[in-house]
């Protein structure tokens, strides 16, 4: 192995990592836990702001592992299709990151209940119906990153005549 070679591994490994880890931390410990300590209205609050500063770390680690993953298939052939693979797939964690970003987010803090507990709720059914469609959307994306990057390391892992 070149010093290249494993400093790209080692960029994909991290990006990918961080991702997996990140998303399992707040889809299983953050979020369940904010819950429970706080009234739901100032959980979703604090959730969000959470949620806002990992979609960029999220985003930045998936498109760091995508790159390496495309220097690594582009630099080293002989490595298999395997690294085109991990390309394509840290590239759809990445597209999922920026949907979240520059659509489900913007659209959740417009249709969100008021951050107060004690303040009315005077959002109209459809806009109630919004936000908890958005939810589901924000749900399903992160289990798909989850997913993803799961597969991703499962494919690293895989005997390399497989993927040659």
């Amino acid at each position: 192995m070149t010093f290249v070679f494993t400093l790209l591994l080692t960029i994909f490994c991290l990006g990918t990592a961080l991702v997996l880890g990140g998303t399992a931390a707040i889809a299983f410990a953050t979020a369940p836990q904010l819950h429970k300590a706080l009234a739901s209205r100032q959980a979703g609050a604090v959730f969000e702001r959470i949620l806002h500063v990992f979609d960029r770390v999220g985003f930045g680690g998936a498109w760091a592992a995508a790159l390496s993953a495309a220097f690594i298939a582009v630099l080293f052939p002989h490595a298999g299709i395997r690294w085109w693979l991990e390309t394509a797939i840290m590239v759809i964690v990445a597209l999922a990151y920026l949907s979240l970003m520059l659509i489900v987010a913007p659209g959740v803090k417009e249709v969100a209940p008021p951050r107060d507990d004690d303040a009315e709720d005077t959002r109209t059914d459809e806009e109630k119906r919004e936000f908890q469609q958005l939810h589901r959307i924000y749900v399903r994306l992160y289990s798909l990153n989850l997913f993803m990057a799961t597969a991703a390391f499962v494919i690293l892992a895989m005997p390399s005549n497989r993927l040659s």
